[in-house]
């Protein structure tokens, strides 16, 4: 992967499981819409804990930068942090597959 990445844990301890999942994602994504120049992941936590929530900023080659955020939300499915990353970049590939509307 020649993609500069960057990934942060706001408010947990790094996890080497998460750190695979996220990396496998990145992966996928790139399969699917190309190259990108730069990948920035936040991965932070409720401040009580137990749900996941992450913001993505893409960097794409010519400089275009695009930003998805999945808040942090009460919902049993996000305690997962390997569900809360998928369906994280999930979402992000389903908004970039869109068209954007003039």
């Amino acid at each position: 992967m020649d993609t500069q990445v960057e990934i942060d844990f706001d408010g947990i301890a790094s996890s080497r499981a998460i750190l695979a999942a996220i990396l496998r994602e990145i992966d996928h994504l790139q399969q699917a819409i190309g190259r990108l120049a730069s990948c920035r992941i936040v991965v932070r936590t409720s401040e009580a804990g137990g749900y996941y929530g992450l913001t993505l900023q893409l960097a794409f080659p010519g400089g275009a930068d695009v930003i998805f955020e999945m808040p942090v939300v009460p919902d049993p499915r996000y305690a997962d942090p390997q569900f809360a990353v998928s369906e994280t970049f999930r979402h992000a590939l389903a908004q970039l597959r869109t068209p954007s509307s003039p």
